[in-house]
């Protein structure tokens, strides 16, 4: 949606709020609060000086409501409000599981991404696919080998941004030992405070990778052709962050 324009003066359009194409995605308390001032904006006489200077007061009342949701800070992950969750091919269907412990914080700089940096690990041994003895094999030296491999881990490199709310988040993605340089979409959900007074933040990630990358080859031969599982693994990780 473009942003609207009024005319303070003849030939002389202003921007009410480019809300829309400002470099972060803002919560839907600060959209309804800028959808107040524009009417606002929009019922004052347009030529009139009292209007002007009523004009200038609530543009710039939206403006610091805006720099107040893009300030710099770091974020930490609410485990009991995030989940990171995998699905992969079994035979002809898909079979989900979890990782159930993780961490990380989020530097997050919107007006300058290039201060900003993700960090995040998950406990390998902390999968759960809701069936024990298929958790033992993947914890196991088939598969993660949490013995030798105890942690998977996202180091970021560069951030940028690549729509309204999303950013393309690149790193060091390091599992079963080995280390590949990917770029998660990232996809921020908004910033709000708590009933407490916290400041809490979302993010949503989800992509693709192929297991084989990392060392992860094992499978089984099926006797009609085929094999039991699939290469490619949907990973989502939804993070609710709180602002330290």
């Amino acid at each position: 949606m473009a942003p609207r324009t009024r005319h303070l003066k003849k030939g002389k359009p202003v921007t009410l709020c480019t809300v829309w194409e400002y470099n972060v995605g803002i919560s839907e308390d600060v959209t309804t609060f800028l959808s107040m001032i524009e009417w606002r904006y929009n019922h004052q006489s347009v030529f009139s000086e009292d209007s002007m200077k009523h004009n200038a007061f609530f543009l710039s009342l939206a403006f610091l409501a805006i720099a107040s949701f893009a300030a710099a800070g770091t974020y930490t992950i609410d485990p009991v409000h995030s989940d990171v969750s995998f699905k992969v091919r079994h035979l002809v269907s898909k079979t989900s599981g979890q990782f159930t412990e993780f961490d990380g914080a989020i530097v997050a700089d919107f007006e300058k991404l290039n201060a900003s940096s993700v960090e995040f690990t998950i406990k390998a041994a902390s999968i759960d696919t809701k069936d024990e003895d298929r958790d033992t094999h993947l914890q196991s030296e088939d598969f993660f080998d949490v013995e030798t491999y105890p942690e998977i881990t996202f180091t970021s490199s560069k951030i940028t941004k690549s729509g309204t709310q999303t950013f393309a988040v690149t790193g060091t993605l390091t599992m079963h030992g080995v280390s590949k340089t990917v770029t998660l979409p990232v996809t921020f959900l908004g910033e709000v405070k708590d009933p407490w007074g916290n400041t809490k933040a979302g993010f949503e990630i989800e992509t693709t990778i192929d297991r084989k990358d990392y060392g992860i080859i094992w499978n089984k031969a099926l006797d009609a052709g085929g094999m039991i599982l699939g290469d490619e693994v949907e990973i989502t990780i939804n993070l609710e962050t709180k602002k330290e």
